[in-house]
């Protein structure tokens, strides 16, 4: 039997995947609460309060053409890929330019978005430090049709194929190609670190484009389809970072995808945070990519 998992107080579906009758136990909706005078969604990201007509970053081009080099600094970005118009955010450190530096693609959770993650999980912060380009896509909140069952808000879809309709690995395939064609980045060191939502969107990705990445960071979710489901058909044996918190619900599949991967050969980190939940991020949040960024293609 195969599940199918989604997390951010949204959904748990437990089923046959893709194509077969599933059951699914629904979760509250989306809710987010005030901690002084900053908003705290149900993924733990604290999203502080900005002055009137302030930027939360720097902008400093808005351009969907294929950019021929990358300077350092900020970026926002309007693509439009499976025909819906996506927002990107766009870091580039100080080290660009000067050798091939590895791309970090960063998905957020549910009720949260992409520039409040990369700032409270310090992708932001750490990509001058640890020397990569980041680049974070905003999600869609979508409704989900799968397998008969209907998944209701969720930011990524990682479940169906793009044949099926799924508008987020079109996403990130362009986001790999369109970076990699600035000359900029290191084709060896292609790496996805998704918290929640976007970890199974991070774990799904892995499983479509195996050749194409050499990391995938997971954190407070696991493998979207349960434990082990389609590990076995990865093309490539991906290295996996897998970060939860013990007492998150979905701990127990994370220990079992983390069983999965190491049985079909995989490169694994694991870390199970005592006394951690699902919200806030558990553990250090750049353990993973410390991790990762020293893997390779």
């Amino acid at each position: 039997m195969r599940k199918i998992v989604a997390f951010g107080a949204f959904w748990l579906g437990v089923g046959v995947a893709l194509g077969c009758t599933t059951e699914i136990v629904e979760g509250p909706p989306a809710t987010s609460s005030t901690v002084d005078g900053a908003v705290v969604t149900d993924d733990g990201a604290v999203i502080r309060p900005l002055a009137d007509g302030a930027s939360p970053v720097p902008t400093s081009t808005v351009d969907a053409a294929v950019p021929t080099t990358l300077a350092a600094g900020d970026a926002k970005v309007k693509l439009t890929v499976a025909g819906r118009e996506r927002d990107v955010f766009v870091h580039a450190p100080p080290q660009v330019g000067s050798r091939p530096l590895p791309l970090v693609i960063a998905l957020h959770g549910n009720g949260d978005d992409n520039e409040n993650f990369v700032r409270t999980s310090r992708l932001l912060a750490n990509a001058d430090t640890d020397g990569y380009v980041l680049v974070a896509p905003r999600g869609i909140v979508q409704t989900i049709v799968v397998g008969g069952q209907t998944v209701p808000n969720v930011a990524w879809d990682a479940y169906r194929s793009t044949s099926e309709g799924n508008i987020d690995l079109p996403l990130l395939e362009a986001l790999r190609t369109r970076y990699l064609a600035t000359g900029a980045i290191d084709s060896k060191k292609i790496v996805v670190y998704g918290y929640s939502q976007g970890g199974y969107a991070s774990f799904r990705w892995a499983l479509e484009a195996a050749p194409k990445i050499s990391c995938s960071i997971v954190i407070g979710a696991a493998n979207p389809f349960g434990g082990g489901g389609w590990v076995g058909e990865m093309t490539r044996k991906v290295a996996f970072a897998l970060q939860i918190g013990a007492n998150d619900s979905a701990a127990a599949n994370a220990r079992s995808t983390k069983t999965a991967l190491e049985g079909a050969g995989h490169p694994v980190s694991f870390v199970e945070v005592a006394g951690a939940g699902h919200s806030p991020l558990p553990g250090d949040p750049r353990a993973p990519l410390t991790y990762c960024l020293g893997q390779s293609l």
